[in-house]
C-alpha cells in the first residue's frame, strides 16, 4: 500500500513538472515529504531540481546546504549533469558543497561493496531457472527486489545485484560497466555455487540503466544467458550493437517493456528493429501513457516476458 501511495505521490510531481508547472510540483513536494521519510534522498534531490526550475536559487542552495548539514551528499556527476541544476552552476556556495559532496561520496565509496539479494523459489523442484535482476541508476536491491517476488512464486530463484558504485547515500549505479561486469559475474558464480540452478535457463533483467546493462551483458556473451528483458532502456548507440553481435549466430530471446510516453521510446523502438535484423527473436510490449517507470501490472507482464523467453 505504501509503494502504491508514493507512486502516485512521484506521478503527480512528475505530471506537474512535465507541464512546467514546477512552483506547484515544489509545492506538491514540500506537503508530501513527511509521509515518505524511507525517499528523504530523492525528495530531497526532487526539491532542489524544483526550486531551481523555479528559479528561486537561493532555495534551491539552502535545501542542498541543509542537507549537507546532516551529512548527506550526492554524486558530482549527478549534480554537474542535471540540466535541471545548470542555473547552480558557478556560483560559490554550490561549488563548496559540490567539493564536500565529493569528498563524502569518495569515502563512502571506498567502503562501499557489491551485495545480492536472493528470492528463493516457492514452487517446482530444482533445478531452478534463473533469473538476475539489476536495479537502475540511484536504485537498491531491497526496492528493486519487491517487483520480482512474483517471478519467485512461479518457480525461479531470483537474484538481485546490489552495485558498489554509489551515487548518494543508500543509491547505487551501474556506470563504470568494467566494474559491474565484474561483480555481476561473482554474483552469477556464487549463484550456481550456492544453489539448485540450471544454468541454461539464466535470464537478465533490469530496469533503464540496470536493463542496458543487462541487455549488453546478454548480447556480449560474456554472461550465459537464455535471453533478457529490458524495462524502459535501450542500447543507444547501433554502431555498439552491430558490434557485438557481428558474427555472432543469433541465439537469444529478448523481450521490452517501455512506455508511450517515456524520453527512451523511441531508442527502444530503433533498438528493436535492429536486433531483429539480426534475427534475434524479440517483443516489443508498449505500454499507453506510461513514462520512465515500471508498469504498476509489472507481476503479469514479468511472468509473460519469463514464458516468451523460455518458449
Amino acid at each position: 500500500m505504501s509503494d502504491d501511495r508514493f507512486r502516485l505521490f512521484r506521478d503527480k510531481m512528475f505530471g506537474l513538472y512535465g507541464e512546467g508547472r514546477y512552483a506547484e510540483a515544489l509545492a506538491h513536494v514540500e506537503q508530501g515529504a513527511p509521509e515518505f521519510p524511507q525517499q528523504w534522498t530523492d525528495l530531497t534531490y526532487w526539491k532542489v531540481c524544483l526550486a531551481t526550475r523555479s528559479g528561486d536559487v537561493p532555495l534551491a542552495l539552502r535545501i542542498l546546504s541543509e542537507a549537507a548539514g546532516h551529512g548527506w551528499w550526492w554524486s558530482e556527476i549527478g549534480l554537474r549533469q542535471d540540466p535541471d541544476l545548470q542555473p547552480l552552476h558557478g556560483l560559490p556556495e554550490f561549488e563548496q558543497l559540490v567539493d564536500l559532496c565529493r569528498e563524502r561520496h569518495a569515502a563512502a565509496q571506498a567502503l562501499s561493496r557489491p551485495e545480492l539479494r536472493i528470492i528463493q523459489p516457492q514452487t517446482g523442484t530444482p533445478p531452478y531457472p534463473i533469473l538476475i535482476a539489476l536495479h537502475g541508476a540511484a536504485g537498491s536491491a531491497d526496492e528493486f527486489a519487491s517487483h520480482w517476488q512474483p517471478a519467485a512464486a512461479h518457480g525461479w530463484l531470483v537474484g538481485v545485484p546490489q552495485s558498489s558504485q554509489m551515487s548518494a547515500p543508500t543509491r547505487f549505479d551501474w556506470r563504470d560497466l568494467e566494474v559491474g561486469t565484474q561483480e555481476i559475474l561473482g554474483h552469477y558464480d556464487t549463484i550456481l555455487k550456492r544453489h539448485p540452478v540450471d544454468a541454461h535457463r539464466t535470464v537478465l533483467a533490469g530496469f533503464s540503466q540496470g536493463g542496458r546493462t543487462a541487455i549488453w551483458l546478454t548480447l556480449s556473451g560474456i554472461l550465459p544467458a537464455r535471453g533478457f528483458i529490458g524495462i524502459a532502456c535501450a542500447l543507444s548507440d547501433p554502431d555498439e550493437i552491430r558490434r557485438l553481435l557481428r558474427d555472432r549466430e543469433p541465439k537469444h530471446r529478448g523481450y521490452l517493456m517501455v512506455g508511450t510516453k517515456d524520453y527512451v521510446y523511441p531508442q527502444v523502438l530503433a533498438m528493436a528493429e535492429l536486433l531483429r535484423s539480426y534475427s534475434i527473436t524479440l517483443k516489443v510490449e508498449t505500454i499507453d501513457g506510461l513514462a520512465h517507470e515500471i508498469p504498476e501490472d509489472f507481476a503479469r507482464r514479468s511472468a509473460r516476458a519469463l514464458d516468451f523467453l523460455l518458449s
